[in-house]
C-alpha cells in the first residue's frame, strides 16, 4: 500500500518534531536488544555477500569476453607502473649521490652507463663481503667520502652492499676488483 501525499507531508512534519524522542527511543531499543542487533545483521551480511558474490560469478560465466577485456586492461596497467618503478628503482641511487654531492658542495657526476660498467667491472659482486647481486643489492659508495672532501666522480665511487657500506661509515677504505672489465 502506497502512501497519499498527504500522509508523506504529515510524516516529515512528525519526524521533524519529534525528532529528539526518536532517537531516544532508538538508543534505548539498542541498548535492549543489542546482542540480538549484532546476530541480525551479521547473518544479514553473510548472507548477502554470499549472494553477491555468486551473482558476480554467474554474470562472469555470460560476459567472458568483458571479463578477458578488463582483465587485459588491468593487466597492462599493472605491467606499466612495474615497469616505472623498476626504472625508477634503478635511478634513483644516481640521483641521491647527486643530491648528496650537491648538499655537501663537492663536484663531480657519473652516468648510470658508468655506474653498470663499474659494478660489471667488480663482477657483480660486493668486494667487501664477496656477495654477488640477486642477493644483495650493490650501493654506491665513495671511497673518499663527501664529508672528507671526497668528489662524485666515478673514479671515487665503489659498488658495496648496503650492509658493508653501512659499516664503513666515513672511513676511507678502498676494495679493488679482481679484474677490470674494459668499458
Amino acid at each position: 500500500m502506497k502512501a497519499t501525499e498527504n500522509q508523506k507531508e504529515y510524516f516529515k512534519k512528525y519526524y521533524k518534531s519529534h525528532k529528539e524522542e526518536r532517537q531516544l527511543y532508538f538508543k534505548k531499543h539498542y541498548q535492549e536488544n543489542k546482542e540480538q542487533i549484532k546476530i541480525k545483521y551479521r547473518n544479514y551480511y553473510y548472507t548477502r555477500r554470499e549472494k553477491a558474490i555468486q551473482n558476480t560469478l554467474n554474470w562472469q560465466k555470460g560476459n567472458q569476453n568483458k571479463v578477458k577485456v578488463y582483465r587485459q586492461k588491468a593487466n597492462k596497467k599493472k605491467w606499466k607502473i612495474e615497469k616505472w618503478k623498476e626504472w625508477y628503482r634503478k635511478r634513483l641511487p644516481i640521483k641521491n649521490a647527486i643530491r648528496r654531492t650537491r648538499l655537501s658542495n663537492s663536484f663531480g657526476q657519473f652516468t648510470k652507463q658508468e655506474w653498470e660498467n663499474l659494478k660489471r667491472a667488480y663482477s657483480y659482486i660486493c668486494p667487501s663481503c664477496k656477495k654477488r647481486e640477486p642477493e644483495i643489492k650493490l650501493t654506491i659508495d665513495h671511497i673518499i667520502p663527501l664529508s672528507k672532501g671526497g668528489t662524485n666522480y666515478i673514479s671515487n665511487i665503489q659498488p658495496l652492499c648496503g650492509k658493508c657500506n653501512n659499516h664503513k661509515y666515513t672511513k676511507v677504505m678502498t676494495f679493488q676488483p679482481k679484474k677490470l672489465v674494459a668499458t
